[in-house]
């Protein structure tokens, strides 16, 4: 004669007190529903003992972390002290580290991170690198021509010479002066480039500082800033060179590019590492 609610709230009961080895005045009165309860024991110990493991595993791996960043403030700290380094560059190193930490795992991994990948065979790590950047690399007309006329080759460069690099918003991606040892395509995100009065917003698929690939000693003319999270794909030159200088059918091709670039009449002082119209520099080639 209970009503519906005592019942459903009786069943529930039974349910959790089962599922978490508890007791309940409810008795079994006969063999198959004996039977039942005994399942239901054995699930709920498998259950109850699964959630309490990953609990403990989740609260050891937390501490764990906690422990491994207070060692490196303190390591941190320690260096500021013994150098003498200023309040105001302490500080914006800190909540750099800060929204390092909270930004972290949002954060895609470079290839070379993801330890998966690392024990690849080689030929398939040239298939996986040429799926990853054959793209970026074709558009530009030079390797986009290498690639139509020695694709076995540029497969073979595209892993060597391509990587991949991510900037945080507000990082600087470089500054005046520095040596340029990449050439960047952006695959995502947005910066802003400046040069004294000249400023310049790079987006999606364009390249930075591909000059560098065929005048040496490059330097980067201005400063290209993060306004986004960015994902770049980095053309090594040195690398780049290197291969070139390996097989002479794409050295011969890179010279007599490289060549016509150089005699491009526009004073060197003038040319930027943005706004490149790789069309119009194909076209002139």
């Amino acid at each position: 004669g209970a009503s519906t609610g005592v019942l459903y709230a009786t069943a529930l009961h039974w349910a959790f007190a089962h599922l978490l080895l508890g007791e309940m005045d409810v008795q079994a009165v006969h063999l198959w529903e004996r039977t039942y309860s005994v399942v239901i024991l054995m699930v709920g110990l498998i259950v109850f003992s699964s959630f309490v493991s990953s609990i403990t595993e989740y609260m050891s791996r937390i501490a764990q972390m906690q422990a491994e960043n207070s060692k490196q403030d303190q390591e941190v700290r320690r260096f500021m002290e013994d150098h003498e380094i200023s309040a105001m560059l302490t500080s914006q190193v800190d909540r750099y580290r800060r929204h390092s930490r909270t930004t972290k795992d949002a954060d895609n991994l470079p290839r070379e991170l993801i330890q998966g990948l690392q024990e690849l065979p080689e030929t398939l790590s040239v298939w996986l690198s040429e799926e990853v950047y054959q793209k970026t690399l074709t558009s530009h007309g030079f390797f986009a021509n290498l690639q139509s006329v020695h694709p076995d080759i540029i497969a073979l460069g595209t892993h060597r010479m391509m990587r991949e690099q991510y900037f945080r918003k507000g990082m600087a991606v470089f500054h005046k002066g520095q040596s340029a040892q990449h050439v960047l395509v952006f695959s995502k995100g947005k910066g802003q480039y400046q040069r004294d009065d000249f400023q310049y917003t790079v987006q999606k698929g364009e390249w930075v500082s591909e000059h560098a690939i065929w005048l040496g000693g490059w330097k980067r003319r201005g400063e290209l800033q993060a306004t986004t999270s960015i994902e770049a794909h980095a053309l090594d030159i040195q690398e780049f060179r290197q291969f070139s200088a390996e097989y002479v059918k794409i050295g011969y091709e890179a010279v007599a590019f490289a060549e016509l670039v150089a005699n491009v009449k526009v004073p060197y002082s003038q040319l930027h590492d943005v706004g490149l119209d790789l069309n119009e520099r194909w076209t002139m080639a």
